[in-house]
């Protein structure tokens, strides 16, 4: 169907076909849109103002044009600024497709795997955006799942190429990310104003995917953003519907939560940490011993004012710098000055600042661990700002071993913590439990490793790791 008249409202059509924009301010909401064409939504180039929002948009796969599928949920082919938001899209090549615009609040999953026209696998894409475009793109609040195996076509979960240009003016912020050949590319040649903060990277549910994944049961997401009143909000939602069985991150549930969980008849594994009272099951690692371990590295390498940068500070991050406090105690080398944090939400930029807060404490700090990997890019980009060599004046540790850690120069040590094998455990876990099939062993403690890299070893000095796995808990 094409749309020509400016200011038009398509409110709660069930749609089998496709909208095909050529006018400004038009507005889609509250539809049903099942597409058996190139796109679900398209706007064309000189076109501006498209608001999509609250809509389900799906394809009919096997009779698509595209050698019997179909290409793009939401597409914007010119440079007109869009809103996409609060919607469901699945079974396409790429989910949405824009350089300019707001995207938010998206479900974006099942993504079409297919043999294209061209006689190659489709590239991929959860949200794909080919650069050039001046008017600035915000990806904020998304879960982006890219499944595609990386051998049948996968590209990206959030893909920003500079096909038509240098990617530029653009926001990634607190997005649920995950799958693809990459979970988030970007940059290249010319890339400016790129900010990335506080996303969701997870390997965990990959591997959780990779299990469910021809199995006879689906996924069900939800994001509580590290709120427990949230989660207690959606354990209630969830647990309404009965579900096979239910994967919880943290142990740190509300009283009401634990109720919940422990009244239900279906399997329950809390995952990403351990404890002594699991609900159910459990499998993750501790991360205090984890940090106490990247702390005791940074200690065998002759450093004694080491530094801690901590940022949200929600319950994982506190057992990390119960972790890096312990340590301190045990060499007689605590100091409070030493400890910046803020309930802030992390970010590389945000690493840098509080950086600079702990030289204007403690001006001889000699190393620092961060909570995350996030802030240790941004220690290491105020250490080059600041002409601070590292590592030869400064020493710098993060914690999750994120993909960036090991490209960047000099390479950053960090902690690795298992992500995808908790994830594919977690699910097993779940489905032989709903098949009577219950582990003997109910927590399961997957350890961790120190990835000691350039950014923490003193020229002259070997890098031990100073812990790389801890044993199964009984």
């Amino acid at each position: 169907m094409t749309i020509r008249e400016n200011g038009a409202v398509i409110s709660g059509w069930d749609l089998h076909g496709m909208l095909d924009i050529y006018a400004n301010n038009v507005t889609v909401t509250n539809c049903r849109i099942t597409s058996k064409s190139w796109w679900g939504v398209n706007l064309r180039p000189g076109f501006t103002g498209l608001k999509v929002t609250h809509c389900e948009i799906t394809a009919v796969l096997g009779e698509g044009p595209d050698n019997g599928y179909s290409d793009y949920g939401v597409s914007n082919m010119g440079e007109g600024t869009v809103e996409v938001g609060w919607n469901e899209i699945t079974n396409f090549g790429n989910a949405i497709a824009l350089g300019t615009g707001n995207v938010h609040d998206n479900y974006v999953h099942n993504l079409a795997v297919f043999i294209n026209q061209g006689g190659e696998y489709q590239h991929t894409d959860a949200l794909i955006s080919s650069g050039g475009a001046v008017g600035g793109l915000v990806i904020r609040h998304n879960t982006l799942l890219n499944q595609t195996p990386i051998d049948k076509g996968a590209s990206a979960a959030i893909g920003l190429f500079p096909d038509a240009g240098p990617v530029k003016n653009t926001t990634v912020d607190n997005n649920f990310i995950a799958g693809g050949a990459y979970a988030l590319y970007g940059g290249d040649a010319g890339a400016t104003n790129i900010k990335v903060t506080n996303n969701v990277f997870s390997d965990v549910l990959r591997g959780i995917y990779d299990v469910v994944d021809g199995s006879r049961y689906t996924i069900q997401l939800a994001n509580t953003r590290y709120s427990i009143l949230q989660e207690e909000k959606l354990l209630r939602v969830f647990l309404a519907q009965k579900p096979a069985g239910l994967i919880v991150t943290g142990i740190d549930q509300t009283p009401e939560s634990r109720s919940l969980m422990e009244a239900t008849d279906c399997p329950v594994v809390q995952l990403m940490e351990i404890g002594d009272n699991p609900v159910d099951m459990m499998i993750g690692f501790s991360h205090a011993d984890a940090c106490h371990a990247a702390i005791s590295h940074l200690l065998d390498q002759g450093c004694r004012r080491i530094g801690f940068l901590g940022a949200r500070m929600d319950p994982r991050v506190q057992r990390r710098f119960l972790g890096y406090q312990q340590a301190m105690k045990d060499a007689g080398l605590t100091d409070p000055r030493l400890v910046v944090t803020t309930p802030l939400p992390t970010s590389v930029t945000l690493g840098g600042t509080l950086f600079a807060d702990l030289l204007a404490k403690a001006p001889d700090t000699d190393a620092v661990f961060c909570a995350n990997d996030d802030l240790a890019l941004g220690v290491l980009f105020e250490c080059r700002r600041r002409q601070i060599s590292v590592p030869d004046q400064m020493l710098i540790s993060g914690f999750n071993d994120l993909e960036f850690m090991a490209s960047a120069v000099p390479t950053l040590t960090s902690v690795r913590t298992n992500r995808y094998e908790m994830g594919r455990t977690a699910a097993t876990m779940v489905i032989e439990a709903m098949d009577g099939r219950r582990p003997e062993q109910r927590v399961v403690d997957l350890g961790y490793t120190v990835m000691v890299r350039q950014s923490s070893v003193r020229p002259g000095r070997s890098g031990r790791v100073a812990a790389e796995r801890q044993s199964a808990a009984e």
